[in-house]
């Protein structure tokens, strides 16, 4: 009798356990996603680094950060044409001397011109 009374108290406790646990989860896995993206974004095969920055749901922080130190031209297109780039990041990236090898891409000058009201 005494091993089924400490039965129910182990399961009473654990449904417990797993109830705190599942409001943990949603930030647990979020910071998880948010490490796993970071990690990927910095990847050396550069079809990976530009599927992370095209994605939507691409953070801001990967955004800045690649910016200034993307060197394909094709990823770097991607990272000035995310919506979710700050304005101020794309006016830096403008005013640095790495806009030069965008100097003839026509769709791209008139994107930002549009973006930065210019």
């Amino acid at each position: 009798m005494n091993s089924m009374s400490e039965l129910k108290t182990a399961l009473a406790a654990g449904s417990k356990n797993k109830k705190n646990n599942s409001t943990k989860n949603a930030s647990w896995y979020n910071k998880q996603r948010q490490l796993h993206v970071g990690e990927m974004s910095s990847h050396e095969d550069v079809s990976v680094r530009r599927a992370v920055v095209e994605s939507e749901c691409c953070a801001v922080g990967v955004l800045k950060t690649r910016i200034e130190v993307e060197t394909d031209s094709d990823t770097l297109r991607a990272i000035l044409t995310h919506v979710s780039l700050p304005k101020k990041q794309l006016a830096d990236f403008c005013a640095s001397s790495r806009v030069d090898q965008f100097s003839d891409d026509a769709e791209l000058i008139s994107y930002i011109r549009s973006t930065l009201n210019v």
